[in-house]
């Protein structure tokens, strides 16, 4: 669960870090969806994987609900984020290339400069999350947790290090861990951190 480097060049929030390939909603009527949160957030779908189009209906309200607490206790109203749900292959490509990691991870988060944050109609853009499907799987079966509320954990810790929230130092990732739980308690989730496999898949793979 990590952010690339704050040299690293971010993938365009338009794209997100979908392949230059990928079809489009017109094409498809299905590789792009878009959530509307109840505070009035965005949040754009780039879903590379097909497979997981059950999983994202299944997320979409709860993770609405947290976007919306948790941006408000920031004091952001109107945000732009956008979500690329792919496969562990595409995320071993973008963990080499932009943290020089010679493996798949869970989830991967790309801030957006501050200058480059303005979108249209005054959205305030975020920046990027991709999610790879089958490291994910396989970390919410060993760790005896379900799907959802592993997709869940990941999207929030994902916002967050958009938010720039990281968990390098030990005090950090403290504040990180504690502002996870307290969230995910508001909608039922227990805490992840106590589950050892999830705890590992906390440190840099």
């Amino acid at each position: 669960m990590n952010k690339p480097p704050s040299s690293a060049q971010a993938p365009s929030t338009t794209k997100s870090v979908a392949t230059e390939n990928d079809t489009s909603e017109t094409e498809t009527g299905d590789a792009y969806r878009e959530w509307q949160s109840g505070a009035g957030h965005i949040i754009e779908h780039h879903i590379e994987e097909p497979d997981w189009h059950p999983l994202i209906a299944d997320v979409e309200a709860v993770s609405c609900q947290l976007f919306d607490i948790l941006l408000t206790e920031e004091g952001l109203a109107e945000t732009s984020i956008s979500i690329c749900w792919t496969n562990d292959a595409h995320m071993m490509q973008l963990n080499e290339n932009f943290r020089g990691k010679e493996s798949p991870t869970n989830v991967l988060s790309f801030p957006v400069d501050e200058e480059d944050g303005s979108g249209e109609d005054d959205l305030i853009i975020l920046g990027d999350i991709a999610l790879g499907r089958e490291t994910i799987l396989t970390e919410a079966e060993g760790g005896g947790i379900t799907p959802h509320d592993h997709v869940v954990h990941l999207l929030i810790h994902g916002v967050l290090h958009l938010l720039g929230y990281d968990h390098e130092e030990d005090e950090d990732a403290e504040e990180m861990e504690a502002c996870e739980t307290r969230l995910l308690a508001r909608v039922g989730i227990a805490n992840p951190y106590d589950e050892p496999l999830i705890k590992s898949a906390q440190e840099p793979a």
